[in-house]
């Protein structure tokens, strides 16, 4: 089982309209949710998660109910810096919780939760079939970066990390969401792949607009493209196996 979620319905929409044997429901009485098929795998569209904090608990919840295979992180994300602009789409390689400083607990490093890595690391072969899922169906070339998750966008921690423009040791590039980390956290507990594919509304430090809204809208047909045929071809693959993180 294949599960796709966002944090808004528009998010989740161009797979939901391909989505075969459909049934919707209110996940825990809150959250939408369709199930259904897509190249025969059968799927689970999630939306109405806008936070890490919720989505670890939705998503462990979920997985408890359900055999899946691998999650899709799809929606907006925000750039830091210049390396990217809106409109463009990022795939992600890693995954970075930087909501967490340094915890009074022996051999806990900067950023981690005890126990837990501090970096969640995206099986490179699921990356090979995202990008190839994008030359096959698309037109356009996804750039490849570090997600920074943060349930609090305008923290003193957002800002040191525009400003240093390093995290952990790392350099980057780097885009800016919401809810990676939760639902990486909840796929490194039940052993399920997690990759994040969005597109950049805005840089951060840019006021909210329209136009930054419709031209990340713009961007979903395309990356819904790449995610259907991923399924598609892993659907004719081995089982993928998660990788636990560093």
């Amino acid at each position: 089982m294949i599960l796709i979620i966002g944090s808004h319905q528009d998010d989740v929409l161009y797979c939901s309209s391909l989505l075969t044997k459909r049934t919707t429901d209110m996940y825990l009485g809150r959250f939408p949710m369709q199930k259904g098929a897509i190249f025969n795998q059968e799927t689970i569209l999630l939306s109405g998660i806008h936070t890490s904090l919720l989505a670890s608990s939705v998503v462990s919840s979920l997985l408890t109910q359900y055999y899946v295979n691998l999650i899709f992180v799809v929606g907006k994300c925000f750039s830091i810096d210049t390396s990217f602009k809106r409109g463009d789409i990022l795939i992600s390689k890693d995954i970075v919780n930087i909501d967490v400083d340094q915890i009074d607990v022996a051999n806990a490093t900067l950023n981690q939760i005890p126990g837990l890595p501090t970096i969640y690391r995206v099986q490179k072969d699921v990356i090979g079939y995202v990008s190839d899922g994008f030359s096959k169906r698309t037109l356009v070339t996804p750039n490849v970066a570090s997600f920074l998750s943060s349930d609090n966008l305008f923290s003193p921690a957002v800002e040191k990390v525009m400003a240093r423009k390093t995290v952990l040791g790392q350099s980057g590039p780097f885009v800016l969401d919401s809810i990676s980390y939760g639902v990486s956290l909840a796929g490194f507990l039940h052993d399920v792949p997690v990759i994040c594919v969005k597109a950049v509304e805005r840089n951060l430090r840019e006021p909210k607009s329209i136009d930054n809204y419709l031209a990340a809208l713009d961007t979903y047909v395309d990356i819904g493209k790449a995610i259907v045929y991923t399924i598609g071809d892993i659907g004719r693959s081995d089982v993928l196996r998660a990788r636990r993180g560093s």
